[in-house]
Formats: structure tokens, C-alpha cells, sequence
């Protein structure tokens, strides 16, 4: 992949988010300009920390047909009915669409992040941490007993990590984390959230990447895959 000067596009938002990120924390980045080989996917941007790069892909959330009917409904009467939030399946496909793009770093040891901005006016542009955890990790399974005894109750076994998982010791271990961008109405910081992946070949330092207004979580895994919450580090 080629690297030069900025290219004369038009910008998504989550693109002018990301780059409003970096300047905030004094990162410097890069876009990186596509080769002329055809079919070949490249990520959007390099960025810079402390001597290292780091390959960057910037998916962006946008309303489907149903969160616009939901916005509608909003704007005319001020409240709308309760929908049924699918983001974790929308970070998922995000995550999918990603890959190919940061499959093409140049070696294992080189750190990939896919970074996330919802434009859904609804979830006031924020990532639920959970969405990203179920996305991530697998949706959340509670495991119930039976007793032999009919008089007793049922009982919870375990809570454990379930299917539709995007990271594992096999599967997308190239990807060091998932960042997610959120800025409130009338407010300048932009708050930055770092979802590691415990799978990646390429982890990133946290102590590299700290800021007022930046986070990192991680999920310790065990053997028996027990469901566990985010962690900050």
C-alpha cells in the first residue's frame, strides 16, 4: 500500500470524528491512498504512536429503514414507540466488513483497529459497551438446570458466551481492538472508547494511547468460556 498526501475526497463523518480523535490526542495519522491493483481492499488510515503504526479501518452506523420511521416519529410528536436494538448484530457486520481491509498489514506484529461511529440519531450516536462485548465475544447464554425433584426449582448454572462471536484464538486474530467514537450535542471532546481483542497477535499498549477522555476495557477469558462484563486497563 502506498502512503502520500491526503486524497481530495469527500469525508464521511466518522472519518472527520476519527481525525478530530487523533488531533485531540495528539496522534498523528495518515490516509493511506490505494494501490491501481485491482479487486484489492486497503484500510483507510496509519496512525502513529510512540515509533509504532497502527492500521486503521472506519466503519460508520447509518439509520435503516426502521430507525428512520422511529426518527420520524420522534421529530412529529416528540416520543416514539420501543424498538428492538440490533446494534450488536450491526458491529458484528462491521467488523466482517473490516477484515479484508486489515488483513493487508504488512506483518503479524502489526497492530489493526476497526473504529466505529453510529450516525443513529436515536442511540445519540454511542455504541452500547455491551453491543460491542456480544459482537465481539458471543451473545451472552444463561445455562438453567432442572432438578430431578419436580417440587424444586430450576437453577442458573452458568452464564456463559454463546454464538455469533467475531474474535477467537482461531478467527479474526488480526484485529488488536474495536474503537468506538461518541461526542455529545454542544460538546467539543470527542469520548473514545479501546474494546481489546485477548485473541489478537498484535496487542496494543494502552499506556500509549491514554487520554482525558479515552478508555480501554478487556475481557479475561477462561477455558470454560464463562460470560464476563468489561474490565478497564
Amino acid at each position: 500500500m502506498r502512503l502520500g498526501a491526503i486524497m481530495a475526497v469527500t469525508e464521511t463523518i466518522s472519518e472527520e470524528m476519527f481525525r478530530r480523535f487523533c488531533k485531540q490526542n495528539r496522534i498523528r495519522y495518515t490516509r493511506i491512498i490505494p494501490s491501481d491493483e485491482q479487486g484489492k481492499k486497503f484500510p483507510d488510515f496509519w496512525m502513529y504512536r510512540w515509533f509504532r503504526r497502527i492500521l486503521v479501518e472506519i466503519k460508520q452506523l447509518e439509520p435503516n429503514e426502521e430507525d428512520k420511521v422511529h426518527i420520524n416519529e420522534l421529530e412529529s410528536n416528540g416520543v416514539t414507540s420501543v424498538r428492538e436494538v440490533k446494534t450488536a448484530n450491526r458491529v458484528r457486520k462491521k467488523i466482517d466488513s473490516a477484515m479484508p481491509q486489515l488483513r493487508t498489514r504488512p506483518n503479524d506484529r502489526t497492530p489493526a483497529i476497526c473504529v466505529l461511529y453510529s450516525t443513529i440519531s436515536l442511540d445519540r450516536s454511542f455504541i452500547d459497551p455491551f453491543h460491542v462485548l456480544t459482537a465481539m465475544y458471543g451473545e451472552e447464554v444463561v445455562d438453567i438446570g432442572l432438578p430431578v425433584d419436580p417440587i424444586k426449582s430450576p437453577y442458573v448454572r452458568g452464564i456463559r458466551f454463546g454464538g455469533k462471536r467475531k474474535v477467537s484464538s482461531r478467527h479474526n486474530t488480526t484485529l488488536s481492538a474495536v474503537l468506538t467514537l461518541h461526542i455529545n450535542p454542544g460538546e467539543e471532546n470527542i469520548t473514545s472508547s479501546f474494546y481489546h481483542n485477548a485473541f489478537c497477535t498484535a496487542p496494543l499498549r494502552p499506556r500509549c494511547l491514554r487520554g482525558r477522555h479515552t478508555r480501554h476495557y478487556w475481557v479475561k477469558i477462561d477455558d470454560r468460556n464463562t460470560f464476563r462484563e468489561w474490565e478497564k486497563f
